[in-house]
């Protein structure tokens, strides 16, 4: 199947989601789901997001580094909805659930501070016109040009957060992620007869 110029590979694309996604649903959760009429909302969050994003990009022909973000969004728009959203709605979504994984409990970023942080990362993408899709997935890399120009910028806008703090904060997010892979190892080692 070529969706939007990206040539996927739609047998091995449902295998992975069947293997990697639908283990780790909950039979309850689906089941309200199903009954709500909220399904494509239900596979479209969080985890299971990641998860088909993972699927798509393991099982497609794509150069995410020649593909123009803003044009993809455009085309996006033209030709139809991503479920039953539009594409702008999708990607706002995908960046309020980044935002929220960062403060799950919402005490120092406000569902209206997320909402106004991402529309404007999406706008000024959009306004751009020079980002790959590949520049748009290393957003949270502080070296990036569109951490730079587009992240920083938007979380200042909208945060009050300065350059400085934000790097202080990714590096530590990263040190602690070091410390928990390290921990994770020294578990699986003791494990072991």
């Amino acid at each position: 199947m070529v969706l939007q110029g990206i040539e996927v590979d739609t047998r091995a694309y449902c295998e992975c989601a069947m293997l990697n996604l639908i283990p780790s649903l909950e039979s309850a959760d689906i089941i309200e789901a199903i009954e709500s009429g909220q399904m494509m909302d239900f596979l479209l969050q969080g985890e299971n997001l990641n998860i088909l994003m993972q699927c798509i990009q393991d099982n497609s022909n794509i150069d995410s580094s020649e593909l123009n973000f803003s044009r993809l969004m455009r085309e996006a728009e033209a030709t139809g909805n991503i479920g039953d959203m539009d594409a702008q709605t999708f990607f706002l979504k995908s960046c309020l659930e980044g935002v929220r994984h960062q403060d799950p409990s919402g005490d120092v970023i406000s569902d209206q501070m997320a909402k106004d942080y991402c529309q404007c990362a999406i706008d000024a993408l959009l306004e751009s016109d020079e980002y790959t899709f590949e520049d748009v997935m290393d957003a949270e890399d502080r070296h990036s040009d569109v951490f730079q120009k587009i992240v920083v910028p938007c979380a200042q806008e909208v945060f009050g957060v300065t350059q400085e703090a934000m790097e202080l904060s990714t590096e530590q997010e990263g040190y602690e992620q070091s410390i928990q892979a390290v921990k994770k190892r020294g578990r699986s080692k003791a494990k072991k007869p």
